[in-house]
């Protein structure tokens, strides 16, 4: 028991240490393109945890969400949470702030295949990488040791990292922390976190191109 809780506190110390370099690299914001900066997701927020993950906890994927889980209750949750979001979204798209803010890349605004490469690599993998980290490494890995507190500590500094986005959204970014923590515990997998959270993202992105007027002339219709 005591081998156990002192395995747990090292994974925490270790997971802290990290999260507490590359967070702050990543909210800084990566010199160079956009391309570059999703690399760097993918690479600090994917990779190298499950790295740690296999390589220095050897610990199993399973161990921090990655994985089905109960597929059913997440389809129900991801139904119950996706719809009365959409509705608040469709709402908040035609605030200004949010329609000189999104979609985040400028070219994506006035090009279908900018439009379509971002969605699929931000909205797809972006959000892919950012899940796994905040609702599968961070929450799992941290629970042994803090037990409820790793569910706020995700949900507090997840919503950190979204300063510098529109004041709403960096508000509303800690309780979604809360409420998609939640739903990785209750389904014991992330996925379904990263369906919501790409999900609406992406709908938020057509939902203010359409209030702008511009998504139609990307579509040529």
């Amino acid at each position: 028991m005591k081998n156990a809780t002192r395995a747990s506190i090292l994974k925490a110390v270790v997971i802290l240490l990290y999260a507490a370099v590359i967070l702050p690299f990543l909210r800084s914001g990566v010199p160079g393109t956009y391309d570059r900066y999703l690399v760097y997701n993918y690479v600090l927020l994917f990779f190298v945890p499950l790295l740690l993950i296999l390589a220095v906890f050897r610990d199993q994927p399973e161990e921090y969400a990655v994985g089905p889980g109960d597929w059913r209750a997440a389809l129900r949750l991801f139904v119950l949470l996706y719809v009365p979001t959409l509705i608040g979204l469709a709402i908040a798209a035609r605030w200004p702030a949010f329609q000189s803010y999104y979609p985040v890349n400028d070219m994506a605004r006035y090009s279908r295949q900018e439009l379509l490469f971002w969605e699929v690599a931000y909205n797809g993998f972006y959000m892919f990488s950012w899940e796994f980290f905040f609702r599968g490494f961070l929450l799992f890995g941290l629970r042994p040791a803090l037990g409820k507190g790793s569910l706020h500590f995700q949900a507090i500094v997840f919503g950190v990292m979204h300063w510098g986005k529109p004041m709403p959204e960096f508000f509303a970014s800690f309780l979604t922390g809360y409420v998609l923590g939640i739903v990785a515990l209750r389904t014991r997998t992330f996925l379904p976190t990263f369906a919501l959270h790409a999900a609406c993202a992406a709908s938020f992105d057509f939902l203010v191109l359409a209030w702008g007027g511009r998504l139609s002339l990307l579509l040529g219709l």
